[in-house]
């Protein structure tokens, strides 16, 4: 028995490590997603499987110290088992478990002194059944990670997500570079000579909700021409959804910044 489940290990482990590829990602120092590596203050190495899905361990380093800042573990893009926060000299300042996206057993922050600083435990369904800073308890239902608002998020995705069979983007920032370069040209500016040649920017910022769908836009640079201004807050709006942003496995709502182009 014990020589059938070895040859079965050295079967299976290889397939599993296979359907696993590495990456590697960059944040800045609000834990934004940035694409190259020299903008980024913190870097993370993490795994996922075939369908782009977070699996195994997720680690995060602040480059400029190449120490270990967050720590966690993954299954099917949530998180689950032990996961660790650390401050920049190493000190623990989160330590928690998940089980499949939900918090469970205990949950302990400390200050940077190593203080306790909160200290809950939850049972095997998420339900907070004891906060020891508490004497009472002021949750009625699950408490998870999302609470922690003034936490940043783990990681944002912009891989979107399928809206129909025949219309999805990639994930890369080469199929949004694409889609902001390209909005719909206003006919009655095609044959205005004002227009010939000429390039316009408009720059601004969108709002992807927790369903990762685009439902506010706000200007923060004006091309010049305010017909294009509102074209360009409107070709945002279009755009398919994405996979929502999320923080310790929970989806949230996130403002991204975009350079609508129009080229005449």
């Amino acid at each position: 028995m014990k020589r059938s489940f070895f040859v079965f290990g050295l079967v299976i482990l290889p397939l599993l490590l296979f359907s696993q590829k590495k990456k590697f990602l960059f944040f800045d120092e609000n834990w934004q997603v940035v694409s190259l590596a020299e903008l980024s203050t913190y870097s993370c190495d993490c795994y996922v499987d075939e369908r782009e899905k977070f699996v195994g361990p997720f680690k995060c380093y602040h480059i400029a110290s190449e120490s270990l800042v967050k720590f966690y573990n993954f299954q099917n893009d949530v998180l689950h088992g032990l996961i660790k926060e650390y401050y920049l000299d190493g000190k623990e300042k989160l330590v928690a478990e998940y089980f499949l996206g939900e918090p469970v057993h205990e949950w302990k922050e400390y200050d940077q002194e190593g203080n306790l600083i909160l200290h809950r435990t939850f049972d095997e369904n998420s339900r907070l059944v004891k906060d020891y800073f508490q004497e009472s308890n002021p949750y009625d239902d699950k408490m998870n990670f999302s609470a922690k608002a003034e936490e940043a998020p783990i990681y944002t995705s912009q891989c979107m997500l399928l809206k129909m069979e025949a219309q999805r983007y990639a994930c890369s920032d080469e199929a949004l570079f694409n889609y902001f370069s390209k909005p719909p040209l206003p006919p009655t500016y095609l044959n205005n000579p004002n227009f010939a040649g000429k390039t316009f920017v408009v720059k601004l910022k969108y709002k992807i909700n927790k369903k990762g769908i685009v439902d506010e836009s706000e200007l923060l640079e004006s091309s010049g021409d305010i017909f294009l201004d509102e074209l360009a807050l409107a070709h945002v709006l279009n755009m398919v959804p994405f996979e929502a942003a999320k923080e310790y496995g929970n989806p949230i709502a996130i403002w991204q910044e975009a350079d609508i182009v129009f080229k005449f």
